[in-house]
């Protein structure tokens, strides 16, 4: 009720087209994908600004990713508290999470550990799956990472080295971005803050 409520004040103040796809959108989700959403955009451990998650479509889809996932996968001295704690900073946004990562590693002692987001719910349940489908989030599932001699512990199908790491992520789309923008007044509060904030810095500058 809420999603809609704040879609019925957007639509008449600045209507755009899009409205209907998002009202669309909105006769096809429940109580259940409401939640998961809010999960997604407040749920990150990283300490980043809810501003931030305008960053997430092309982040999360984009070759970066992998690329500072593997930073971190290569250069990593830590334990495997250290090592998540790190992740979390680097690659968790507001409506970008890590819902799972696996890590294999044997630097002073040998560990394997999994890690779940703590408001886990596997990619596979129809929640996430619905939203995927109406193109609301993108699911990256098993991002794969290894380094080092082949493992005495290799397991077919998932890791063969003594050092591996794989990743679960959960993100917004564009899309789904926008109809945050359209339902969602605290998204849409902090992002038109962002960007008075931008152009004031701006205007300073010339």
């Amino acid at each position: 009720m809420k999603l809609w409520s704040q879609l019925l004040v957007s639509a008449a103040t600045e209507f755009d087209p899009a409205h209907l796809r998002v009202i669309e959108i909105l006769s096809q989700i429940g109580p259940n994908e409401a939640s998961y959403l809010k999960k997604l955009v407040h749920g990150s451990r990283s300490g980043r600004g809810l501003h931030f998650i305008s960053d997430v479509p092309y982040f999360f889809s984009s070759q970066f990713l992998g690329i500072i996932s593997r930073d971190c996968f290569d250069y990593h001295q830590e334990g495997p508290n250290e090592f998540l704690s790190r992740l979390i900073s680097e690659v968790e946004y507001p409506g970008g999470l890590l819902n799972f990562v696996y890590i294999l590693g044997f630097d002073e002692k040998e560990y394997e550990c999994e890690f779940y987001h703590p408001d886990y719910v596997s990619e596979e349940e129809s929640t996430p799956s619905t939203l995927e489908n109406l193109g609301l989030i993108l699911v990256n599932k098993n991002l794969h990472f290894e380094r080092g001699a082949s493992s005495k512990r290799a397991k077919p199908g998932r890791v063969q080295s003594e050092k591996a790491m794989i990743l679960r992520t959960v993100s917004i789309t564009s899309f789904g971005l926008l109809f945050l923008k359209a339902c969602d007044e605290e998204v849409k509060a902090s992002l038109d803050a962002a960007s008075r904030r931008e152009i004031l810095s701006e205007s300073e500058a010339d």
